[in-house]
């Protein structure tokens, strides 16, 4: 990457200062206007980007670790393979964001809103997400190991091959949602959410106890309620997506 300058400004055009890119490692860049700035590559560990608008600012490859980004505006913001573990992202707006294999372990994103963010094969383990808009996002193959996403919006998200063992989605928002069919955790919380007895219940949390079956094997065939599930989950299909058990019936 080529050294740059770039012209920081402050929300309301004012110049504060002139940096010398790649290196802004733990700079105070508190609401600093980074509108489509180029910090491809830049090294911003620790920075302080508290309510900084970075509104389609390309930081593609961006070492973000641990970067104070409680507020940002990151609207459309290039960050594909950017490394933000560990960064406080709470309240941040990464609406439509492209977090394409974004390294994000451990990153603080309760409140963020992540609506149609672009998150495939993005590092989201261990990652809080308590509360997070993920409406419409994209998560195909997202890692969100251990995860805690109690009380986010997923609604419309695409979950396909997304790996979520252990993530906490109690009182996540599912509704039209792509499943990972692979996945017994997220299999159980949906059905859970639409059990209505005793017997759905048992049978929605015995499925998310088997770690190492899948579905069809996970109900024995004369369970009470195996036809509910089935019913149940043929509700969650998308376009030509079939149950694994539709091969065998």
């Amino acid at each position: 990457m080529t050294n740059t300058n770039i012209e920081i400004t402050s929300l309301d055009g004012r110049l504060l200062k002139r940096v010398h890119a790649p290196n802004l490692q733990e700079a105070d860049l508190e609401e600093a206007n980074l509108h489509r700035a180029d910090l491809y590559g830049t090294d911003l560990q620790k920075a302080n980007l508290q309510s900084a608008n970075l509104h389609e600012a390309n930081l593609h490859e961006a070492y973000l670790n641990g970067a104070n980004l409680r507020g940002a505006n990151l609207y459309k913001a290039q960050l594909y393979r950017a490394d933000l573990h560990g960064a406080d992202l709470h309240g941040a707006n990464l609406q439509s964001a492209n977090l394409h294999a974004a390294y994000l372990k451990g990153a603080h994103l309760h409140e963020a809103n992540l609506h149609e963010a672009y998150l495939q094969s993005a590092n989201l383990r261990e990652a809080n997400l308590q509360g997070a808009d993920l409406q419409g996002a994209h998560l195909h193959e997202a890692y969100l190991y251990g995860a805690n996403l109690r009380g986010a919006d997923l609604r419309g998200a695409n979950l396909h091959e997304a790996y979520l063992h252990e993530a906490n989605l109690d009182g996540t928002d599912l509704r039209g949602a792509r499943m990972n069919w692979h996945s017994n955790h997220l299999i159980s919380e949906r059905l859970s959410q639409a059990a209505t007895n005793t017997a759905q219940i048992e049978l929605a949390e015995s499925i998310g106890q088997r770690t190492k079956d899948h579905w069809p094997e996970l109900v024995a065939p004369d369970h009470p309620e195996k036809e509910w599930a089935y019913s149940t989950m043929q509700g969650w299909l998308k376009g030509t997506e079939t149950l694994p058990e539709d091969n065998e019936r």
